[in-house]
């Protein structure tokens, strides 16, 4: 990796000297560092306000990462580019094959769900505020939620996260969805009231029961924080009346 990461570097700086020397490669030099290292600085940037570090935010950096390391590889002596290109394509091809590598890892996800899934009990209420979380818990459970768990969310179907409801119109994962969890407390507590457990699953909640996006207390008072798993990337936490 190390190794990668230099010859993008050592691409980068052949781009910014290309770019002040070469009229012809000028802004093609330009484009490709703009593509590869803004989107990067930013997110990670950004990240010191929001958790935006996730490896899936950065995929659009890769087809301009792979041009700059290889523009790095041709920087080199041919006799000495061979070997090293060959010493990376075997360290990758061992590593892919390693036994402890998950190749089907989606950032946690998967193991949340399976967290959720083993332990959810008739009656309990989930909540997940992000399309991407909510969509990847759904194809997870698999239709194995215990029958009776309920999506906490005010304003639609109780089934919600155990049918397709959410998929039957397009704009419920898209343009719609902040507004099913923008409702006031009240709205909130009516929702929950019946609901003893309630399971929160997002990499964006704090140690409080608060929605980072509308600063709403969406789990009613009388809750109490019995369970927090952390699964690469998102949390699971369970709030109930009493821990048992």
């Amino acid at each position: 990796m190390f190794v990668v990461g230099a010859f993008v570097v050592l691409g980068s700086v052949v781009g910014v000297l290309a770019f002040r020397h070469d009229p012809e490669q000028r802004w093609a030099s330009a484009l490709t560092l703009c593509a590869a290292w803004v989107p990067l600085i930013g997110g990670v940037v950004a990240s010191t306000a929001h958790a935006l570090a996730y490896p899936r935010y950065f995929l659009a950096v890769l087809p301009p990462m792979a041009l700059l390391g290889a523009r790095g590889v041709m920087a080199l002596p041919r006799r000495s580019a061979i070997p090293v290109v060959a010493t990376i394509l075997l360290v990758g091809s061992v590593a892919i094959g390693h036994q402890d590598l998950d190749l089907h890892a989606r950032e946690g996800t998967d193991a949340a769900t399976q967290y959720v899934v083993a332990n959810a009990r008739p009656g309990d209420a989930v909540f997940l505020p992000y399309n991407e979380d909510l969509s990847g818990f759904q194809w997870f459970a698999d239709g194995r939620l215990p029958e009776g768990v309920i999506d906490a969310r005010p304003g639609v179907p109780p089934d919600a996260i155990r049918s397709d409801w959410w998929w039957e119109k397009a704009s419920r994962l898209g343009p719609d969805m902040p507004g099913f969890a923008s409702r006031s407390e009240a709205e909130w507590d009516e929702r929950l009231a019946p609901v003893d457990r309630v399971w929160i699953l997002s990499g964006f909640i704090a140690k409080d029961p608060r929605f980072h996006d509308t600063g709403v207390d969406f789990v009613p008072e009388g809750r109490v924080e019995c369970d927090r798993q952390f699964f690469q990337g998102i949390d699971v936490v369970l709030w109930a009346r009493s821990c048992d």
